[in-house]
């Protein structure tokens, strides 16, 4: 059995155990010699994601792209972590990644496919909060749709746009079911 094996083996013990910090130091010893070992860098990627590290986790996971830009399980963590961070259109160019590199009909791929759909929903929901509430921002909205999202950072669907464009028009009940609040 290799070293970074071995690591990998006390790592994921660590991390089971819920000592976050011991699991993220592991990794990061191991990695110093095999800066590639793509199972150190999702385990760092877990153990930091887990200590509520949010910002290192995405650094690990970029790193585990870069390693291994084929393997659609590490765009989706990365996508997952973006979105977690409100970084909405690298979440979404990312779980389009994950959805094309995968076969159509892995768990990955499927679970990429309905990332994407309630990404859209959130969105939705953000988007027609702010356009209630921010004068500017819905006038932006009815003269170009993609340069508003895009200026607030939101990246939706071709359907979302339509949704969002029904719904801008009163002839969508996109609203029903979500909590809404006065601004």
């Amino acid at each position: 059995m290799r070293a970074a094996d071995d690591a990998l083996c006390v790592a994921r013990e660590r991390l089971a155990a819920g000592d976050y910090v011991n699991a993220i130091e592991m990794c990061f010893e191991e990695l110093v010699s095999s800066p590639q070992d793509i199972p150190l860098l999702a385990m760092l990627t877990a153990a930091c994601e887990n200590a509520g590290e949010v910002r290192r986790a995405r650094q690990a996971a970029a790193r585990w792209v870069e390693v291994s830009p084929r393997d659609a399980y590490a765009h989706y963590k990365l996508a997952m972590i973006d979105q977690r961070l409100q970084n909405y259109q690298a979440a979404v160019a990312r779980l389009k990644v994950a959805a094309s590199v995968a076969d159509p009909d892995d768990d990955i791929s499927l679970a990429a496919r309905e990332a994407l759909r309630a990404l859209d929903g959130l969105q939705l929901q953000q988007i027609l909060a702010l356009r209630d509430c921010d004068l500017c921002f819905r006038l932006k909205l009815r003269i170009d749709p993609d340069i508003a999202l895009q200026e607030r950072g939101f990246s939706i669907s071709p359907m979302a746009v339509r949704k969002l464009a029904a719904a801008d028009d009163g002839t969508s009940s996109i609203r029903a079911g979500y909590p809404w609040r006065a601004c």
